[in-house]
């Protein structure tokens, strides 16, 4: 009689071959300067519901006038960055202070995660864009045009901005010392 095993053995394992998704949550607006510009993006990476869950995630942050990536010291080629907070499914990345940004220029977050088996999402879809805007709009009154009226009948004028658009303007008269 020959030796045999009676007991079996087996490994449990999930066949994962559907790539992850993530997405970039926190851009607000389409226009930032220093004084508005968010210390951090966030965003989220989910797996499909039989997948092996997030095992990293990354962003990169493009300059399309270059078209420069940040590097995490400066621009330069492709620098996909890891997360600096959050979890694998909710993340955050802080930015770079406000002096690397050039006026101007439009700036893209892309965001890509990977999955515990390894597959790799594909960045089309996962991005956000904004633009930096330090050039304050110029202003113009065009009528009356003379500081001297005996009656105003029109206040005109104009307002432009090369980038952003102008989304206010506000006028003040002033009789005086008062307004």
């Amino acid at each position: 009689v020959g030796n045999y095993q009676t007991t079996l053995s087996s490994v449990g394992f999930t066949f994962d071959n559907i790539a992850p998704q993530s997405a970039v949550s926190s851009l607000s607006q389409a226009f930032y300067n220093a004084a508005t510009l968010p210390g951090s993006i966030s965003g989220t990476a989910t797996d499909d519901a039989y997948g092996s869950n997030i095992q990293t995630n990354f962003v990169a942050l493009k300059d399309t006038t270059g078209p420069l990536y940040w590097t995490g010291a400066g621009w330069g080629g492709l620098s996909w960055r890891t997360n600096t907070g959050g979890t694998a499914n909710s993340w955050s990345w802080n930015l770079p202070v406000a002096a690397n940004f050039t006026d101007t220029h439009q700036y893209v977050f892309i965001s890509s995660a990977t999955d515990n088996a390894g597959n790799n999402q594909t960045v089309s879809g996962a991005t956000a864009t904004f633009t930096y805007d330090t050039t304050a709009p110029t202003v113009a009154i065009t009528a009356p045009s003379t500081n001297r009226a005996k009656a105003v009948n029109t206040i005109a004028g104009t307002a432009t901005d090369t980038v952003g658009g102008v989304q206010h303007v506000h006028f003040y008269i002033q009789e005086g010392a008062n307004y």
